[in-house]
């Protein structure tokens, strides 16, 4: 994909994901770290989330799905979405503990690789994926997603 197809995609998941989904997803800010991303470099990314014991959906109020859950549903649509986009796991587990440092409180850490920017843009492009992550919006009382270079 080249620079100019990159950031109008970056635009579009831009909007898409900022109007819908407020705090829960990127800020201009972070969307414009991935746009500088060197062209052709691998991108990692490592998620952290901690679930709501009851799914809090925005447009579902009273919804009696837990956490967990409604982040189950998020999974049957990323996981093969990340794929489609070029991307796959290189670990999904349960957080076990800070080794060093301050202890947290995660439920689950999930390591993507992709093989370059185009290809994280084309997950938050692809309809199904913008679809579910409403979904992971609703399972999570905190998450913290890094970018990490190889």
């Amino acid at each position: 994909m080249e620079t100019g197809k990159t950031q109008a995609v970056g635009a579009s998941a831009i909007a898409a994901y900022r109007d819908r989904y407020g705090a829960g997803a990127p800020d201009a800010g972070q969307w414009q770290r991935l746009a500088d991303w060197p062209d052709g470099s691998p991108v990692h990314i490592v998620n952290f989330f901690k679930f709501h014991g009851t799914a809090e959906y925005a447009d579902e109020p009273g919804a009696d799905v837990s956490g967990q859950e409604a982040f189950s549903l998020y999974s049957e649509v990323s996981i093969p979405a990340v794929a489609k986009a070029g991307g796959h796991f290189l670990l999904v587990g349960p957080f076990a503990g800070a080794f060093v440092g301050a202890e947290q409180d995660w439920d689950l850490v999930a390591i993507a690789h992709y093989p370059d920017k185009q290809s994280v843009f084309a997950l938050f492009d692809n309809p199904a994926y913008r679809q579910a992550y409403r979904h992971r919006i609703a399972a999570c009382a905190s998450q913290s997603v890094t970018l990490v270079s190889a």
